[in-house]
């Protein structure tokens, strides 16, 4: 998931999603933003795009309403942390570990 919206940033996530992976990018850039993407890759890696427009503020704050209220239960979904100067670990490629969510902590 790429959420910086920033040209880098989707170039970098299409560069280490596995093979079979999906990308999904929420983090938009501004209108006019061209980015460079290795074709070859995308194509017989069989590697998947989506642009999801992230919600309205509305929903942003009924989500964190229904996890603060422990109404949803997220801890499921995140296999580890990391601490925030480990960030770059997270995202080296070839690494054993393929979690779905970690959780980084400043």
């Amino acid at each position: 998931i790429e959420a910086a919206g920033q040209p880098a940033t989707w170039e970098l996530a299409v560069e280490v999603v596995r093979k079979g992976g999906r990308v999904w990018f929420y983090g938009g850039c501004s209108k006019g933003t061209k980015v460079s993407l290795d074709t070859h890759r995308i194509h017989y890696d069989e590697i998947s795009m989506s642009g999801v427009f992230h919600h309205t503020p509305q929903y942003f704050a009924a989500s964190l309403a229904l996890i603060s209220e422990k109404k949803i239960d997220v801890f499921p979904l995140i296999a580890g942390e990391k601490k925030l100067a480990e960030l770059n670990q997270v995202f080296q490629k070839g690494g054993t570990e393929n979690p779905l969510k970690i959780a980084i902590i400043p």
